[in-house]
């Protein structure tokens, strides 16, 4: 399953925090944790973080060339 409920906000200080809802996990795996990759026109996808957490502040410095983020859920399997 996907994460759900994706939001995010953009915060005093120019970063942005993305924050979502764990999957729905009537048959899959638990969540070991989330892969957060940013991808832009040079390099494509490449990872930007992998937490435990349901958020993630994305630092001004880091955004100047984000085109998209994309979540993943995954687990040890």
């Amino acid at each position: 399953s996907k994460p759900r409920n994706i939001k995010s906000n953009f915060n005093q200080d120019q970063s942005v925090t993305i924050s979502w809802d764990a999957p729905e996990s009537a048959n899959s795996p638990n969540v070991c944790y989330y892969s957060l990759q940013k991808r832009n026109s040079q390099t494509g996808f490449t990872n930007l973080a992998n937490v435990n957490e349901l958020s993630y502040t994305i630092k001004k410095e880091e955004l100047q060339s984000v085109e998209i983020i994309r979540i993943e859920a995954l687990n040890d399997n």
